[in-house]
């Protein structure tokens, strides 16, 4: 379906309706979300770990992550471009994180300490935002849009590290969270708590290392880490705990005491050989969020499928997947259970080919969040939203002129880039969403467990 994002009325149609405080939520299949916010949405990196856990946990749940991050945005922006931005997308759900730029951190420098004309900026500021918040709420709840509610993530002012620290920031974003609860009391709305989780993250190893943090070094944006976190809570809290895949079988007995999953069993002299048919895939984690590993308990909570073989003789067996060698282990460790979400399996294999596929749909996202980003940041700013035709002379003239700044041009070459082939990249973004939910689907496999 193509969006027209320049000029369309919407006829909303009747949606559910809210949901009961702090109520666990499985999007339903055919949903489609919409993630609203500054420039750590817009960077689409915790959007991305979402939007990969779902398509890998949930394969027959096809639900549509929208990006609607725009950076430098705040509250005021998101109420601006509504209508030709956000609702034009036709949400069920629109999960906000917003309040980074609405506090107005070039007041908070140590040389304004102290002046009562910053201070009631500052106070100004956290009421605009307040009256901002709750009419954007107010807006979706009008509309029948489910909202979730996502409390800032932090300014780390904490870190000792070389960018100048914003004393104050952090504790302005914290007011705003409060504003959030708030609204979410009222409306009985779920919230996602990015602020408590990065700034505890942050105490804990500060500890032992003051340059430590879970932001990046400009003390504002996430770097992969930080964003894999914050996925990690998102899911945390509108999940909780996902059941665990498990199969447990009885070699002494040989039965199947657990997992649907299983047949073509056969218990031989030295193992056990059957057929799995996995209901889900597990989450690669790759390199760049890896560390987060250490500051939440992803893999747990979220990321557990595990083999149990009791009744074994002693003994160390090894365990192949389609005659693949995945790992060799005890028959003690077997008793406990093996996590099979850890080792290099078929699944595991499947799962790299969409999230590596999910990383190319967030690069198209990205190029088409930036043509938004130049038309509500930089080319018009304009209250009701509208785009106008005569941006892309205004960037023509731009680049033309020899006093444009060097930084200036590559923003404005990739909307003149791109900004022709919209249509045929959204498109493509309806077709990489349909492909996404054709390869995400788990294939048997065939599990031998042997003795060494």
């Amino acid at each position: 379906m193509l969006r027209n994002l320049l000029y369309l009325t919407l006829c909303l149609t009747a949606l559910p309706g809210l949901l009961p405080a702090q109520q666990k939520i499985v999007f339903p299949d055919g949903s489609r979300v919409c993630f609203v916010g500054n420039s750590i949405t817009m960077a689409g990196e915790y959007v991305h770990y979402i939007r990969g856990f779902y398509a890998t946990r949930f394969p027959d749940k096809k639900v549509e992550f929208i990006n609607c991050g725009i950076s430098g945005d705040v509250t005021g922006g998101i109420l601006a471009r509504m209508q030709p931005d956000i609702m034009v997308h036709k949400p069920q759900y629109a999960v906000i994180m917003i309040g980074m730029n609405d506090v107005q951190r070039p007041l908070y420098p140590a040389k304004y300490n102290g002046i009562d004309s910053i201070d009631q900026q500052k106070k100004a500021a956290l009421a605009l935002y307040k009256k901002n918040i709750t009419e954007i709420v107010e807006y979706f709840v009008k509309n029948k849009v489910i909202v979730v509610l996502q409390k800032p993530s932090i300014y780390d002012q904490t870190a000792k590290i070389p960018q100048e620290n914003l004393y104050g920031v952090n504790d302005a974003l914290k007011t705003c969270a409060g504003y959030m609860q708030e609204l979410a009391n009222k409306y009985k709305l779920i919230t996602v708590d990015y602020w408590t989780l990065m700034t505890d993250i942050n105490k804990k190893f500060q500890a032992k290392d003051s340059s430590f943090t879970i932001v990046g070094k400009d003390r504002v944006h996430p770097a992969s880490p930080g964003h894999f976190s914050m996925a990690y809570q998102f899911l945390h809290t509108t999940l909780g705990n996902t059941p665990v895949n498990t199969i447990q079988l009885n070699y002494k007995t040989k039965k199947v005491e657990k997992g649907i999953q299983v047949s073509d069993i056969n218990f031989g002299k030295n193992g056990i050989q059957f057929t799995s048919r996995p209901r889900s895939l597990p989450f690669a984690v790759f390199p760049a969020p890896a560390s987060a590993l250490d500051f939440v308990p992803f893999t747990r909570e979220l990321n557990t499928e595990l083999l149990k073989v009791t009744g074994l003789p002693s003994g160390n067996y090894r365990i192949s997947f389609n005659d693949s060698i995945a790992g060799e282990f005890s028959a003690a460790q077997l008793t406990e259970g093996i996590n099979l979400a850890t080792l290099n399996t078929p699944e595991m294999q499947q799962s790299k080919q969409v999230l590596d596929y999910c990383l190319k749909m967030k690069a198209l996202e990205g190029d088409l969040r930036q043509l938004r980003h130049m038309e509500y940041r930089t080319l018009y700013k304009l209250p009701n939203g509208n785009i106008r035709d005569s941006g892309i002379a205004i960037l023509q003239r731009k680049l033309a002129d020899p006093a444009t700044k060097q930084n200036e041009r590559p923003p404005a070459e990739r909307y003149l880039k791109n900004k022709p082939n919209e249509e045929e990249m959204y498109k493509e973004w309806d077709t990489m969403q349909e492909h996404l939910y054709e390869i995400n689907k788990p294939a048997a496999m065939r599990v031998m467990i042997e003795k060494i």
